[in-house]
């Protein structure tokens, strides 16, 4: 099926509060999009059994909104909360497939600088909660909550003026088993990504004046 362009009209409003010890920025938006262009389902498989996908379009509406909001009780300490809320619809009112959880993610960041003299130190420990998503489209089915924790030490030291950063991160804390709506094996029951542990190396180039 060939398929046309589309086209996409935007509203959107925001309100950002940033203070010495407190931010809190919130935006909503409302996308009416013609002829828009998504993946969806299909009763067919392949011979192996996957699942068929195909591109179709139709016009839709997606809309939403987001918040996040920090809070510094003191230098060493930061508490940050962000929730998304997202609905996709047809013109005909049915469900767009594909649409994510709506989602509360929290994190706590401790900064305890008074450990090392010339360099950072954090820890951090979030939590992602991924809620109920029963706004299905046709041969869609409803995704279940999951509960995510997550753990990070991070660590900077000044040498020769820059600051390299080495970055331990561990995502999934408690190795869960869950399925995001948004996975195409969801059909076949595979789970996403276990206990996930990323290093990261950060280090600034030097560059001198010209």
């Amino acid at each position: 099926r060939d398929l046309k362009s589309q086209r996409n009209y935007e509203l959107d409003a925001s309100i950002h509060i940033h203070k010495e010890r407190f931010m809190l920025d919130l935006a909503a938006y409302y996308n009416r999009i013609d002829q828009y262009i998504y993946l969806d389902y299909t009763s067919d498989t392949t011979e192996e059994g996957l699942p068929v996908y195909r591109y179709v379009q139709n016009d839709a509406t997606i809309y939403g909104m987001e918040g996040i909001a920090e809070f510094l009780p003191v230098n060493w300490l930061s508490m940050k909360a962000a929730y998304n809320y997202t609905r996709g619809k047809q013109s005909s009112s049915v469900n767009l497939p594909f649409i994510p959880h709506n989602r509360l993610r929290s994190e706590i960041r401790w900064m305890p600088g008074c450990i090392l003299k010339k360099g950072k130190l954090y820890l951090t420990f979030g939590s992602e909660l991924a809620f109920k998503q029963d706004h299905t489209a046709s041969l869609e089915t409803v995704s279940d909550s999951y509960h995510l924790l997550h753990a990070g030490i991070g660590i900077s030291v000044t040498v020769s003026g820059h600051l390299p950063s080495l970055d331990l991160q561990v995502r999934n804390l408690l190795n869960k088993s869950y399925i995001d709506h948004l996975s195409t094996l969801k059909p076949l029951r595979y789970f996403n990504m276990g206990r996930n542990i990323v290093i990261n190396l950060s280090i600034p180039l030097l560059t001198s004046g010209t």
